[in-house]
């Protein structure tokens, strides 16, 4: 078993099954919770990542009029239901939309969202992690130096 991991390739693909995992996890609970982890990143603006209906989302809130408050950086979870789902919300204008992907914006609240599915994180870990982990280690091509057979030979004549 020691064998199987002795190349770099089989280590990172365990830890690349290892991170498909966890997203895969954070996947399925997106379907029942709302997850929302929010941060403090400049005196006027702050950035929340939330986890939601299938998806990822990074929102920037940044307005001059507004004060970050106090309370950074905050994790907060909540029953995920459609009525509370910010990705769907109708006051986000779309700037565009394709396969899960997105990027938006709250016009009036100076808030800017950009929404990538999990499917297409944890695809393409899973099929790295396999590549890594069944594909057949390269075997060596560095040629052995072999020394020459001793023979018992006087002045070049060989006795026997």
């Amino acid at each position: 078993m020691v064998e199987f991991f002795s190349g770099w390739r089989r280590k990172a693909g365990v830890v690349t099954l290892l991170m498909a995992c966890i997203f895969m996890a954070g996947w399925l609970r997106s379907n029942v919770l709302q997850d929302n982890f929010a941060f403090y990143s400049g005196i006027h603006s702050d950035d929340a990542l939330l986890s939601a209906d299938n998806s990822l989302g990074w929102y920037r809130h940044s307005s001059p009029d507004s004060i970050v408050s106090p309370f950074m950086p905050y994790w907060r979870t909540w029953p995920f239901t459609e009525i509370d789902n910010v990705f769907h919300d109708p006051a986000l204008s779309r700037s565009w939309r394709f396969c899960g992907f997105a990027s938006a914006e709250f016009e009036r609240q100076g808030i800017k969202v950009w929404i990538i599915p999990y499917w297409s994180i944890v695809i393409p870990l899973t099929l790295l992690a396999a590549y890594l982990l069944l594909s057949k280690p390269n075997k060596s091509t560095s040629k052995k130096i072999t020394k020459p057979a001793a023979t018992d030979t006087e002045g070049g004549v060989n006795h026997e």
